[in-house]
């Protein structure tokens, strides 16, 4: 059996070109920044439907990271009816049209804090994921959150879901 060296390095050559194309190729991705987007709202007793009597407020700030596809919030209550048991997300936005729900993130299996005023944080992961029409109504305003008490489960204030900038990391 007579071995053709060229066959054997152009064999060789040929394993080796495309090992190294194969290790190489996540070198040459380029990271490319889809940036965090910022969102805020306040909610107010007069804007749950039907509107409530009372001084309840809440705000919202919010960030939604593209790259890694994580809603993160914090919500913060002050003087609502009674002790804050959840917070849901609604949308499209309307100052007259029921409740549509989008989500309930946030259920308390025990009321807290005690009282009407309190916070809680939270994040929606890429498992529970938001849908490209979801994040298109968030970003366009169409989003509004409620937070529901013992004495008002359907929401003792409601706010609008606002954008605001969405910031880039520095390269």
């Amino acid at each position: 059996m007579k071995i053709n060296s060229k066959e054997i390095l152009l064999g060789l050559s040929f394993m080796i070109t495309m090992t190294w194309l194969g290790c190489n190729k996540e070198h040459y991705e380029t990271f490319v920044d889809q940036g965090t987007q910022v969102y805020t709202g306040t909610a107010t007793a007069t804007q749950a439907i039907p509107a409530k009597t009372g001084n309840g407020t809440a705000t919202i700030s919010a960030y939604f990271d593209a790259n890694n596809k994580v809603f993160n919030y914090t919500v913060k209550w002050s003087q609502l009816d009674s002790t804050a048991t959840s917070v849901s997300f609604y949308g499209p936005y309307s100052t007259s049209q029921p409740y549509v729900l989008l989500r309930t993130p946030t259920t308390f299996g025990t009321p807290l804090p005690t009282g009407n005023a309190g916070s809680t944080s939270y994040a929606i992961f890429q498992l529970n994921a938001l849908s490209d029409f979801d994040l298109d109504n968030l970003r366009n305003g169409l989003w509004y959150f409620v937070v529901n008490t013992t004495a008002s489960p359907t929401g003792a204030v409601r706010g609008r879901i606002s954008y605001v900038t969405t910031t880039y990391a520095d390269h």
